[in-house]
């Protein structure tokens, strides 16, 4: 009898680690109506937070331009983010409920060059095609 008891133990043991695991990714710490911009892949890192209808024709001003590397729209409109100030140039949508973990993907190619953003509830997606 002693020798299934020490048997099953590791056996429980690597069910109980297993069942306690976290998921792969975790919903972003980003309030409700905003664009959440990060300065870490996956959601890490500084946090900036445009609130919904808020936009930024210069992250600069808000020491953050050039470093957004995952992004997250909590909101139920599309967010933008823009390569040059005052939205101009290259645009990358995120649409609501949605965010981009690693902006330096092949997908996107935009690792740290969003230089001004647009946040919930304004029409700068309109019906555009995501990364466009």
């Amino acid at each position: 009898m002693r020798y299934r008891t020490m048997m099953l133990f590791p056996v429980v043991f690597v069910l109980a680690v297993l069942a306690s695991g976290t998921p792969a990714h975790a919903q972003p710490d980003c309030p409700r109506n905003s664009l959440c911009l990060y300065d870490g892949l996956n959601f890490t890192g500084e946090l900036l937070i445009l609130p919904g209808g808020e936009a930024e024709s210069d992250l600069d001003r808000r020491d953050f331009g050039d470093r957004t590397s995952s992004v997250f729209n909590s909101s139920t409109a599309p967010g933008a983010l823009y390569d040059d100030t005052d939205f101009k140039d290259r645009k990358i949508c995120v649409f609501p409920g949605t965010g981009i973990a690693n902006l330096g993907s092949d997908a996107y190619k935009f690792n740290n060059k969003a230089s001004s953003a647009s946040a919930p509830y304004t029409p700068r997606c309109g019906g555009g095609t995501p990364g466009r």
